[in-house]
């Protein structure tokens, strides 16, 4: 656990791991509640030597709010 946490501490920030678009900002700061889930998916992964294919698939984006909308 302890070492999964540092790499996920030490990763360069603003930049996304994945096609969901999640940062790495987004995993360090909800480590705290997140982090025992993550290592369980890495291991499972690891252990079966297979991703599951709910998040080989799942594309997700996040939309941020703008104050400045403009219809085309």
């Amino acid at each position: 656990m302890e070492e999964l946490q540092e790499v996920v501490m030490n990763m360069s920030r603003n930049k996304a791991p994945g096609p969901d678009g999640y940062t790495v900002e987004f995993y360090q700061a909800s480590w705290h509640f997140m982090g025992k889930e993550i290592l369980e998916a890495v291991e499972e992964s690891r252990m079966k030597q297979r991703i599951w294919p709910s998040i080989n698939s799942t594309f997700l984006t996040l939309i941020p709010k703008s104050n400045s909308s403009e219809e085309p």
